[in-house]
């Protein structure tokens, strides 16, 4: 059995939270797993069992997304529609990590947020056990009234007979622009709906119980998630690109 982790975030995202969930896990993962970072600036990690690939060089429809979204901010004078554009292309980076990861040759794929962080050893296969026959399994919850899914942790079976299906629609949404028509647009909704629409077999991590982060008896031991906006309180950052305020609003450089 082999198995992929990955996980994305921003330059400031990796100071802010990602040193910590990359330290953590170096120092309490099995030595023959990979930790894969998809990221958008030049980073060094000191282990081999850590690659680091540019996020924009394997994503051209990320790019892609992205440039059009800004577009849309820029053009519309209306607040809240700018922060939902902002919020969602914070967010979008980890689907379409999982769509390059998933087209990997590993049994297993475990996606980890970039604000989370592991606690104590992991057994080699525990994480890996929680999936069993279905695509994947993930914390179910409800937030806002509607379905959505934590994406802290989500373990995806690879040779599942859905998963080419899965590949072929993770990104769809955002691809055609559909994702800003839809009631919430964060990335733990949208794997909801979509869950909802292709039928998946799926495995709801949470037991039923649709409040609080990582609930699972396997799970909480072992990881802890820094969820929401408490971790951008008493700093420079911007809550909704997640980027320091340092920056322009839309969390690209100033020139």
């Amino acid at each position: 059995m082999t198995t992929l982790v990955i996980t994305t975030f921003s330059e400031d995202g990796y100071h802010l939270y990602g040193k910590r969930m990359v330290d953590t896990w170096c120092r309490h993962w099995p030595q023959d797993y990979t930790l894969r970072l998809y990221v958008e600036h030049n980073l060094v990690i000191d282990d081999s069992r850590v690659e680091v690939i540019n996020l924009h060089d394997c994503s051209p429809s990320l790019v892609e997304f992205k440039n059009n979204s800004y577009s849309a901010a820029e053009n519309t004078k209306d607040k809240k529609k700018r922060n939902k554009i902002l919020k969602t292309v914070k967010w979008c980076h980890k689907v379409y990590a999982m769509e390059h990861a998933l087209k990997s040759n590993y049994d297993h794929v475990i996606f980890l947020d970039g604000d989370t962080y592991t606690k104590t050893t992991v057994p080699a296969g525990q994480l890996e056990s929680l999936v069993g026959p279905n695509l994947f399994a993930v914390h179910f919850e409800h937030l806002q009234g509607m379905p959505h899914y934590e994406t802290g942790l989500i373990v995806f079976n690879k040779k599942h007979s859905q998963m080419s299906d899965l590949l072929e629609n993770i990104t769809s949404a955002y691809n055609t622009g559909e994702i800003f028509k839809l009631p919430k647009s964060w990335d733990g909704f949208w794997i909801a709906e979509l869950h909802k629409r292709r039928n998946y077999q799926v495995l709801d991590l949470a037991g039923g119980r649709r409040s609080g982060v990582f609930t699972n008896d396997k799970v909480r031991g072992i990881l802890a998630h820094d969820a929401g906006k408490k971790k951008y309180q008493g700093t420079n950052y911007n809550k909704y690109t997640g980027k320091t305020k340092k920056k322009d609003k839309y969390g690209v450089p100033s020139t």
